[in-house]
């Protein structure tokens, strides 16, 4: 299942984090006997996360419907692997606080002002024009001989 004490406290809403919904919440995982009771904590975890802990990937994974719906099967095997990929997508969908500092260290690029923009502008047109010089006395070279 999702491990919770993974997930920093900062990745919880307070309302639909708070502690008594947690316990409340863990108490539903450890009672229950059938793949619909899982789906509906799973659900109820994703929820409790904040939005910006979630990959914009999983939007189009995180209707609850389905996933009750699936987890309702009269086949405990179906309505079990819907609920164990729900949790694997859900799991891989978290943005874990190891890849939160990872961009957090990349530097911003500095902003650059007009002059230095059109500075950078014509050394590289200025590159441009030497290395097509440089091509075109190659090819003179290469029709010479």
């Amino acid at each position: 299942a999702v491990r919770e004490r993974g997930v920093e406290g900062r990745a919880f809403c307070k309302v639909r984090g708070s502690k008594a919904r947690k316990e409340a919440w863990r108490r539903m995982v450890e009672n229950a006997n059938d793949p619909l009771t899982l789906a509906m904590a799973c659900v109820l975890f994703e929820a409790s996360l904040k939005r910006d802990w979630l990959s914009p990937a999983w939007l189009p994974w995180s209707s609850p419907a389905i996933a009750l719906r699936a987890a309702s099967q009269p086949d405990a095997n179906a309505a079990g692997a819907s609920v164990l990929l729900r949790v694997h997508a859900l799991r891989k969908a978290i943005v874990w606080p190891q890849q939160r500092r990872v961009r957090e260290e990349v530097a911003p690029e500095p902003q650059l002002s007009r002059e230095e923009r059109g500075a950078r502008r014509a050394a590289a047109q200025a590159a441009a024009q030497i290395a097509a010089a440089i091509k075109a006395s190659e090819m003179d070279l290469d029709d010479a001989y």
